[in-house]
């Protein structure tokens, strides 16, 4: 860590990680496997002159995500009645890990009282992208996980975080919000729609809170947008949208007592 000056401090790093695999079974000869990466890493902080509450962030990052347990284990899984949208499924003991290269840049308000505005925006650069891949063997429909070129991700987020006495210093209130928005693609499957899977265009939470001396209440309200995202040349598939209301009421007893009551999926969707 290095404070080059009073308003710009720079931080750089190393981060090394490896993973060895090793899958066995009856129906399969042992597999194993290893791989690792090296990860230099760079976060900056700037703070803007003219003002003590407005700084900006900068890092770049490199990240490593390893296939699930299920992904590599080379057991078929059958399915009672095999169609190509309804297949075996096997995992793969040969998957490299993903490896994603991105920059993270951030624009920061803070307000006298607490409060917070942030603007943040992402980028993701991945390689060795892990999709599952359905083919007909001969004889049987099997999908498995493969390795399959690259991927690209972007987003930019808002978050807010106000707090607020209506009801006097006795029930300050905080309200917080957020709202993203994401794009990515897919470099192997064709467009409109060659997105990450599961990936939200938009997302977003509402929220507030009432902290008094004894009684504290409040709720949150969350969205996910849904819609198609196209999984193969010849297969797409629907994410519903999320819609989730929660509420919640906290009542101090004194010492280390208290009693919470949750109310969870309140419109009931």
């Amino acid at each position: 860590e290095w404070n080059v000056t009073p308003r710009w401090s720079v931080y750089l790093g190393a981060r090394w990680e490896g993973v060895r695999t090793w899958t066995a079974g009856d129906a399969f000869a042992p597999v194993a496997a290893s791989y690792s990466v090296f990860s230099p890493l760079m976060q900056a902080l700037w703070k803007i002159p003219g003002s003590k509450q407005d700084q900006l962030r900068l890092a770049l990052t490199r990240t490593y995500r390893a296939p699930t347990m299920q992904q590599l284990i080379p057991a078929v899984f059958y399915s009672n009645l095999n169609t190509e949208v309804s297949s075996d499924y096997t995992g793969n003991a040969g998957l490299r890990p993903e490896l994603a290269t991105g920059v993270d840049a951030a624009y920061e308000h803070y307000f006298s009282g607490g409060g917070l505005v942030s603007l943040s925006a992402t980028t993701r650069s991945i390689h060795d992208f892990i999709r599952d891949m359905t083919r007909f063997d001969g004889a049987r429909w099997v999908t498995a996980p493969v390795n399959q070129g690259g991927a690209g991700a972007r987003s930019l987020a808002l978050e807010i975080k106000l707090p607020a006495k209506p009801f006097g210093a006795a029930w300050p209130l905080e309200l917080r919000g957020n709202l993203g928005r994401n794009w990515s693609r897919v470099d192997a499957v064709p467009g409109p729609g060659n997105r990450l899977d599961e990936q939200p265009r938009w997302s977003g939470k509402l929220g507030a809170d009432l902290n008094g001396e004894r009684l504290s209440a409040g709720a949150s309200f969350n969205f996910v947008t849904g819609g198609w995202t196209r999984t193969s040349v010849f297969e797409s598939r629907y994410g519903g949208v999320t819609r989730d209301l929660e509420a919640y009421a906290l009542l101090k007893f004194g010492g280390n007592r208290q009693l919470r009551f949750t109310a969870r999926n309140l419109l009931a969707p």
